[in-house]
């Protein structure tokens, strides 16, 4: 993952992707969510590393499956 950053992980992201979703940012997007702000924060990195992976663009439901697969972690 710090490849993706370039060697320096950032604590707040000012754009997530949402791969299509409605709403405006990720809490609003998730609408119900079990995380803390801890897991908002290392789902947003998640979400950012797969848009630079280029291999998603469209895809709404891997926000959701994200935050249940984070729950787990």
């Amino acid at each position: 993952m710090a490849e993706a950053f370039k060697g320096k992980i950032p604590d707040q992201f000012t754009y997530v992707p949402l791969f299509g979703n409605q709403g405006e940012n990720l809490t609003e997007t998730l609408r119900v969510y079990y995380l803390t702000p801890e897991g908002i924060r290392i789902l947003s990195q998640v979400l950012w590393v797969i848009h630079k992976s280029k291999h998603i663009q469209y895809c709404p439901t891997i926000v959701h499956i994200a935050s249940i697969m984070i729950l787990f972690l």
